[in-house]
Order: C-alpha cells, then sequence, then structure tokens
C-alpha cells in the first residue's frame, strides 16, 4: 500500500477509490439493522477506521502532499460516507489541514472514461437522493440497501458460529448461502449451525418490517434471473458504452472480480474495467 501510495504521489496522479472501501454491514450488529442513526454509522465508521489505522494514516499522507487529490465514489457498502456527521469524521482522519484536496463524488467522466461504483442490482442499488431520511426534531436515519440488511441481520449471527459462511461459493451473493448451501455441507463445524440459521432466517424474514418474505423472495428471483435479464454490472456498463458516444471507457468498483473485456460497439472497441 505505501509503496502505490508513493508512486502516486512521485508520478503526480490522483487517487480515486469507486466504493466499499469500508465495509459498513459486516462491522454492524443486528440491533441497528433495520434503520442504523447518524451516530450508529458514525460509531461503526470509527471502529472499522480504528481497526485499519494503516490505511487511514496512507490516505493522509497521499492528501498531505502538494497537488494531490482524492476522489471518493461510495459504494453500497460505504453508502454512509454520505451522512454528514461520517464525511466530518472520515475528513478529520485523511484530511484535516487540507479538505480541498477531497471529491466525494456519485459518478465521473473524464478523457472519455465514465468512472462509478456499479450496484445496479436491485438487493444492492440506492437512489442517490434518497439515502438520507431526514425527520423533522429526529435524528437522521441512513436508508440501507436489502443487501445490507440481509447481511447484518441474517449473515453476520449465522457466521458467527461457521466462518465458512459466504467463503464456499463466490459467485453467490453474500448472504445467499445462508438460504442454500451452507447448512447441509457445514454440519461439521458446528452442530447447532442449523438451528442457528434457521432461526435467524425467520427472524429475518418475519421480523423486520423493512424486510418481509415478498420482498426477499423479490431479491431471491433476481439472483436466479439477473444474469439474464441485464441486472448485474457487466450489462450495465455494456449499455453505457453501446449508448454513449462520448465514453470509450467504463471503470465500476462494485463486482467482486476484476473484468477487463474489450466491448464491439459498432466498428469501435470500447473498454469495460471492474477493479
Amino acid at each position: 500500500l505505501w509503496r502505490f501510495i508513493r508512486w502516486l504521489v512521485a508520478n503526480q496522479h490522483d487517487l480515486m477509490l469507486r466504493g466499499d472501501t469500508f465495509d459498513h454491514p459486516a462491522a454492524e450488529s443486528d440491533d441497528r439493522a433495520a434503520a442504523p442513526t447518524e451516530d450508529d454509522c458514525v460509531r461503526t465508521f470509527l471502529k472499522i477506521a480504528g481497526a485499519h489505522q494503516g490505511f487511514m494514516v496512507a490516505l493522509q499522507y497521499f492528501c498531505s502532499q502538494p497537488g494531490a487529490m482524492l476522489r471518493i465514489v461510495p459504494g453500497n457498502h460505504d453508502i454512509f460516507l454520505k451522512m454528514p456527521g461520517v464525511w466530518a469524521e472520515f475528513m478529520k482522519l485523511v484530511a484535516p489541514e487540507h479538505p480541498e484536496r477531497v471529491q466525494r463524488l456519485s459518478s465521473l467522466d473524464e478523457d472519455e472514461i465514465h468512472y462509478e461504483h456499479g450496484a445496479i442490482e436491485p438487493h444492492d442499488r440506492f437512489d442517490p437522493d434518497k439515502i438520507i431520511i431526514e425527520r423533522p426534531g429526529l435524528p437522521r436515519l441512513l436508508n440501507v440497501s436489502l443487501g445490507h440488511l440481509l447481511i447484518v441481520s441474517l449473515m453476520n449471527p449465522i457466521s458467527s458460529v461457521n466462518y465458512l459462511l459466504a467463503r464456499m461459493y463466490k459467485s453467490f451473493p453474500i448472504w445467499l448461502d445462508g438460504f442454500l448451501h451452507c447448512g447441509l455441507r457445514s454440519w461439521y463445524r458446528s452442530r447447532l449451525f442449523p438451528l442457528v440459521a434457521a432461526y435467524h432466517t425467520v427472524k429475518t424474514l418475519f421480523g423486520h418490517p423493512l424486510i418481509g418474505p415478498m420482498k426477499t423472495l423479490r431479491v431471491i428471483w433476481w439472483t436466479v434471473r439477473g444474469t439474464k435479464d441485464g441486472l448485474n454490472p457487466r450489462d450495465y456498463a455494456k449499455r453505457l458504452l453501446e449508448t454513449r458516444d462520448d465514453i470509450d471507457t467504463v471503470i465500476l468498483g462494485h463486482d467482486h472480480r476484476a473484468v477487463d473485456p474489450l466491448v464491439q460497439v459498432g466498428n469501435r472497441y470500447k473498454r469495460y474495467i471492474n477493479t
């Protein structure tokens, strides 16, 4: 990390973090899953930052250099950076003296390249205008995605009794292992696992007013049909390249794998990159 940061500084390159830099749902607890307040989000962010001080110091060093520019595009896992309180704490840690060297963006078009996070699946996408729920006289709430709720309410409690959860089938959304493979294939890890999994599955389906069985079933249906229907970052990037003449490259950061294919659009070859 430090070699990379020093290389950026030496060559006067900007640094862009295209989302999911901080894993909010992985560090969240179930009692605040449905609608974390601004104070909840600040505490979780400081918990993450405190556990990764070397990373935060590296960002601070980068932002302290003349001419540096750090650009951040929040993703579905760290959308809490949109919260004013969280952003203020982030800025205190990475750019206390040079706030002008940090930009928070939803997307960026530059040099015929389109940058964004790319969370467009139904269970991960978020409306940029409805991320924060304002309530007169009451604390702000973070309008988290259904995928966030399922990770916090279902996956985190179950994985506490079986660390293999979400590490067995990388092609599936993290929370889906809780409904499918892990109950049968990991009995030897903990004999209590099927009972714990069943309990938290029922609690998740019927205990949270923001989830509910029908909404969860719709997400499972997307998981089955998503690739075919084009509701994934790859097809989204392809649509952008086909419909926009002003860009020849799309760079996303949502998918959990590196992708770098060429896309033919008429007589031109364009590129989709996911990192």
